[in-house]
């Protein structure tokens, strides 16, 4: 149950950021360079990005947001919003990204319900 509260505030972060950029960022078009594989041991990898700033400034930089394997190829051309003074804070602007928290936050949840109902001898 732990874990999963943890899962959640990790999520609810990530998603607070992702509004955070997208409010007053700058959105332009980059591509998928490469992939790295989570640290973790999970089956998830972190898109590689590269795009230009609105003052043309090359950014090639990990995601924050893990995906799972495939979900971009490299060379896959995606939407970017960037914070304004700190591009190296960005995230993917599509559902295979901003769905990430979310569907956290879902399985956080159900793992406590799940645990709340063992405890009561419900389940």
């Amino acid at each position: 149950m732990i874990i999963a509260v943890i899962i959640i505030i990790i999520s609810v972060t990530i998603k607070n950021n992702l509004k955070n950029i997208s409010k007053n960022g700058v959105e332009v078009e980059g591509i998928v360079f490469d992939s790295e594989l989570s640290t973790l041991g999970t089956a998830s990898t972190y898109p590689v990005v590269r795009f230009l700033t609105k003052e043309n400034n090359w950014v090639t930089e990990k995601s924050s947001i893990a995906t799972m394997p495939g979900f971009y190829k490299k060379g896959e051309k995606v939407q970017i919003i960037y914070r304004d003074q700190e591009p190296n804070k960005f995230y993917i602007n599509d559902g295979r990204t901003t769905s990430v928290p979310i569907i956290l936050i879902v399985i956080g949840s159900v793992i406590i319900i799940l645990a709340l109902l063992k405890l009561t001898g419900l389940l």
